[in-house]
């Protein structure tokens, strides 16, 4: 099960995403039906039937920024006999309007020299949680960051948000941190470093090849649940 060629993505930016499947076993051979169950941030069940043999299908609610879908899919062969659902798939809508952002860049000292500065800007923020739910940390940089959540990294990924030319796009990442967030006090930490923003890059080394200050934009939101997800 795919989602615009994607298993399980987060913060994708389409509001009529494609679902995509494939049929595997003997039980099943020839598909002439469908039926898709999916939930809303948790809220009511709905269900969508298909008379088709068509294995993809465009989501035809249209969705909103920070919507999480979760779904599963059974099929049904020419005999009317109908396939067991399969495991839940899930995905997320990201930000999708410059107004979603609440958060603001922040940067660094930059009153002392390049000399005298850390290589790696340590920013620091405590806060507490009540009635934990799904939580996603919306995050991106001018330069290079790592974040952390109660002494976690957040995801796998290295060089975040990778290399653009900032003066026309600049990524995000959206991460769901649900399971490193506890009830009561929780803290993240951002490091931050120059990158391909203002560091030495190329051939000849050159410096503050896009900006003289690195900077980070961290969003960090929780779901407003209808109901319990698992």
């Amino acid at each position: 099960m795919e989602l615009e060629y994607l298993i399980n993505p987060l913060g994708i930016d389409i509001i009529h995403p494609h679902l995509t499947w494939n049929i595997i076993g003997d039980d099943i051979n020839n598909q002439i039906a469908f039926e898709i169950t999916y939930k809303i941030n948790g809220g009511e069940e709905k269900i969508i039937n298909k008379e088709t043999s068509s294995v993809c299908y465009e989501f035809e609610e249209e969705l909103k920024s920070r919507d999480f879908v979760s779904w599963k899919i059974r099929v049904k062969n020419e005999k009317d006999i109908w396939s067991k659902y399969s495991k839940e798939s899930y995905f997320s809508i990201g930000l999708l309007n410059k107004n979603d952002w609440s958060a603001k860049w922040i940067f660094g000292d930059y009153s002392v020299s390049k000399k005298q500065r850390y290589p790696v800007d340590y920013f620091k923020k405590e806060f507490e949680v009540d009635n934990l739910s799904k939580a996603f940390l919306y995050i991106t940089s001018l330069g290079i960051y790592e974040a952390q959540i109660n002494g976690v990294k957040v995801g796998n990924a290295i060089l975040s948000p990778g290399s653009t030319d900032p003066r026309k796009r600049v990524q995000y990442y959206t991460y769901d941190v649900s399971n490193l967030l506890k009830e009561g006090h929780n803290e993240i930490i951002i490091l931050l470093s120059d990158g391909w923003y203002r560091g030495s890059i190329g051939a000849k080394g050159f410096t503050y090849v896009f900006g003289e200050y690195t900077e980070v934009l961290a969003q960090l939101k929780f779901l407003p649940l209808k109901g319990k997800l698992e």
